[in-house]
């Protein structure tokens, strides 16, 4: 990818000249002219060109290996409705859809009446009503359940509700919540990139140590190298340190690498606060 990247960029007639082997390879008229084209210079001088254009273009990337055989489609099985639903459901959330997380997760907890993953995220659905999500927060809660994942929902509904809540107080107690129960996910040795950006984000929005916020996400990026969500909170942690510009140039950076659409809208809105 990254050598067809430096050719592709070089120039016009460049690009032409592998449009037309590309064209050969794919009617297999040539043996490998693409491959030609791409391969003419020496291997060490190709190489560090290639290096040399990487870090010109700051890709951020790290070179990865596969690891591991591809799975067998025949041995797939049917995932059960409910699992479905509450995949669905996630999926929803993160789009901001919650009408139709809603709905996937009341179906979801008609097949598992008591699921608590089914019943926090019917409560992240139902932030804009906290008289209907509190009671499911309290339902799970109750259960006394430890897995990660759903500590990592319950903390994410904690953290959503403290950036929605315009009562002071309200708003740091939900924020200490949310970062007791991301730290307590941290502390069990299930240390997950989610469980570490939410650690900052709850940090972030408490503002009492923000250098401990830096070290979060320094961590973060030791799992995730060249993570956009990660950068993004770099932005977020520079506009709290009151450094609007330097905070727009992380973000303006994010906005240049993603097509995903959730990232682009929270990118834009912060690049909308730090304008103002």
């Amino acid at each position: 990818w990254a050598i067809v990247h430096m050719e592709w960029s070089a120039s016009e007639g460049r690009r032409e000249t592998l449009r037309s082997a590309f064209d050969d390879d794919a009617s297999a008229r040539a043996p490998s002219r693409a491959s030609r084209a791409i391969l003419e210079r020496k291997p060490e001088r190709l190489a560090e060109q290639v290096n040399e254009h990487i870090a010109l273009k700051r890709f951020r990337v790290d070179r990865v290996r596969a690891m591991g055989d591809a799975p067998d489609l025949d041995r797939l099985k049917p995932v059960p409705r409910a699992e479905s639903l509450l995949v669905l459901g996630r999926l929803a959330l993160e789009l901001s859809h919650a009408s139709v997380a809603r709905d996937a997760f009341e179906k979801a907890l008609e097949e598992r009446p008591d699921d608590p993953f089914a019943l926090v995220g019917l409560a992240r659905a139902w932030l804009d009503s906290p008289e209907r999500a509190e009671p499911l927060v309290r339902r799970v809660e109750a259960m006394s359940r430890q897995e990660p994942h759903i500590r990592l929902g319950l903390a994410a509904y904690a953290l959503e509700a403290a950036r929605r809540s315009d009562d002071e107080d309200e708003r740091r107690s939900l924020a200490e919540r949310a970062l007791g129960l991301y730290g307590g996910v941290v502390d069990s040795n299930s240390t997950t990139v989610e469980a570490l950006v939410g650690l900052a984000s709850a940090g972030i929005v408490l503002g009492d140590d923000l250098d401990a916020v830096e070290s979060v996400l320094d961590r973060a990026a030791d799992l995730r190298p060249g993570s956009l969500e990660i950068d993004l909170m770099r932005a977020r942690l520079a506009a709290a340190r009151n450094l609007p510009r330097y905070a727009r140039l992380i973000a303006v950076d994010v906005l240049s690498r993603t097509h995903e659409p959730t990232l682009i809208r929270r990118t834009r809105a912060l690049v909308e606060d730090v304008t103002r």
